[in-house]
């Protein structure tokens, strides 16, 4: 039987770019044995260096395929596909761990026929509905079924992850396992207030700022948070005049969004910071916090502004419902609906009470503790994936 701290673990991601996955996925193999642990990625948008720094202060050990991108390529998706599988056959790894899903098709297929003992996914949400057309969801819906069958676990980020994927028929439910993606509680604690970084931002130490933390891509949704906006413009411009919309991040729909504040005569209320790296800075001048996703695997960055006693509007898709309970520690609603998201920030931009005790609420659960740690720290989330590495070894090896 493998002992735990000599097994050889190979984590395979599309891209390292700023989101969720990708901070998992760093934060799980920053945790690992460094002699033991490899980290396999493709070509990663990091203009500012941050990664870059991480994996070197880390001393994570990485290998880059160029070849292995988000997008479908055949001539990439086959050269990226033979450089993996003869990577992992030359190196005999006993857990290939693959995260999202261009990289766990090609790195679950190619680990399966180099012969690896042990191959784990996480699909950090799902692309079965809400990102493509029906038919090319239901030729990933059959693919995903295809390469389960090669699976020896699934990890979900939370619990509705596993039943939307039961649902689909992906696989049986004993094939799952939700484990939540984990954060730096120390960098994500409640953070005093700064008025400065109000200031810096340009925003007046009065205003009630409603404020998102986005990948400024499509599935995102953040179309749906601008018009929402509007909505509020125009049925109560008097809530409106109080408050300040604030957008931090970037991606490839910001120039679109940024045309979108423009075009709805906005462009006074709402704030683009781009690209941060001190967010958890920015979230303490937060007073709604808004996430407009058409899907999401859990939202992490929920759990941030939780942790700093924000309430939050959220769409109700994916994972999200197990994090926001409507009424409670927020308010969900439907996705694509600027409507349900204008009347819900309109209720707590109107309710400074509400709004406390819906950010303590939200703060209470981030924090209970749950086997000696917080329930979303990236301790329990390393307690349980270990675990769940040593069980898998160990059955393998009987």
């Amino acid at each position: 039987m493998q002992e735990n701290n000599k097994m050889r673990i190979l984590h395979i991601i599309t891209r390292l770019d700023k989101g969720g996955s990708a901070e998992n996925t760093l934060q799980t193999v920053a945790h690992l044995d460094p002699e033991k642990s490899f980290l396999l990625f493709g070509k990663t948008y990091d203009p500012e260096g941050n990664i870059k720094r991480f994996i070197e202060e880390k001393k994570i050990n990485c290998i880059i395929f160029p070849e292995l991108v988000r997008e479908i390529s055949f001539f990439c998706d086959v050269r990226a596909f033979i450089k993996i599988f003869l990577y992992i056959k030359k190196n005999k790894f006993d857990i290939v761990h693959t995260h999202s899903s261009k990289a766990g098709m090609l790195g679950r297929w190619a680990a399966w026929m180099a012969g690896t003992k042990t191959i784990i996914h996480t699909p950090h949400g799902h692309v079965f509905s809400g990102y493509f057309g029906s038919v090319k969801s239901k030729f990933i819906v059959f693919l995903e079924k295809i390469t389960a069958l090669i699976t020896d676990k699934i990890i979900t980020l939370t619990e509705k992850g596993i039943k939307d994927h039961v649902e689909f028929g992906i696989a049986p439910r004993e094939k799952f396992i939700a484990i939540p993606s984990g954060i730096n509680t120390r960098d994500f604690k409640e953070q005093i207030f700064i008025p400065d970084k109000k200031r810096e931002l340009g925003i007046s130490e009065d205003k009630i700022v409603v404020g998102t933390v986005s990948r400024l891509d499509p599935i995102k949704g953040n179309k749906y948070f601008i018009k929402a906006i509007k909505e509020i413009k125009n049925k109560r411009a008097d809530v409106l005049k109080n408050a300040v919309f604030l957008i931090v991040g970037d991606g490839t729909e910001a120039n679109k969004l940024r045309g979108l504040v423009k075009e709805y005569n906005i462009d006074n209320k709402v704030i683009f910071t781009g690209m941060r790296d001190d967010v958890s800075l920015i979230f303490p001048i937060i007073d709604i916090f808004v996430l407009s996703s058409l899907m999401e695997g859990m939202g992490k960055v929920l759990l941030q502004a939780m942790m700093q006693a924000k309430p939050i509007v959220a769409t109700n898709v994916g994972g999200i419902p197990d994090i926001v309970k409507s009424g409670e520690n927020g308010i969900l609603v439907p996705p694509k609906n600027p409507v349900a998201i204008a009347d819900a920030c309109i209720k707590l931009l109107e309710d400074a009470g509400r709004r406390k005790e819906m950010g303590e609420a939200g703060k209470r659960f981030v924090n209970e503790i749950v086997d000696g740690y917080p329930r979303f720290s990236v301790e329990l989330m390393m307690k349980k994936l270990t675990e769940l590495y040593y069980q898998s070894v160990s059955v393998k090896a009987i």
